[in-house]
């Protein structure tokens, strides 16, 4: 039975419907709670702009961008009656999605899924490095297109 999810996110609108999927497989197997992943970027990331104090201002700002999201979507969950318990870690996303996965003793993880940009076509995508390194079931979620006057969660 895969009751053990982890829900994998990058905060964008293309991941809501995985929130959908996860929240409904979590009610499901009748649990109350369940992690959810943010892989943050890392400062490295920001050293390509030119001043310092530019970088680390974007970078600020990108985590509490993160921050509030996560909240908003904790919130939701908490509406209906889940606990989404938010984790973020740094590093490369796949190594950081497997290997919380591993401690979460999770046994599906549900990713949500962007439209494959012209670079993911060339070099492959974090999705298939995910599914290399897991050792449990991997779901991934299309975006969903959203329907008029709804919001998700």
């Amino acid at each position: 039975m895969l009751d053990r999810v982890l829900l994998v996110t990058d905060l964008s609108a293309d991941s809501a419907a995985a929130w959908e999927v996860a929240i409904e497989l979590v009610q499901r197997a009748g649990r109350a709670e369940f992690p959810v992943l943010y892989v943050a970027s890392r400062e490295a990331e920001y050293a390509q702009v030119e001043a310092p104090r530019v970088a680390l201002r974007l970078y600020d700002d990108a985590c509490r961008a993160a921050d509030e999201a996560m909240k908003r979507y904790v919130e939701g969950c908490s509406k209906r009656g889940i606990c989404a318990r938010p984790i973020v870690r740094v590093g490369p996303s796949a190594d950081c999605i497997a290997s919380t996965a591993r401690a979460e003793l999770a046994n599906l993880i549900v990713l949500g899924m962007r439209p494959p940009g012209v670079f993911n076509r060339l070099i492959g995508s974090s999705i298939a490095e995910v599914a290399k390194l897991s050792q449990c079931h991997v779901l991934y979620v299309k975006p969903s297109k959203p329907e008029r006057g709804s919001d998700t969660i």
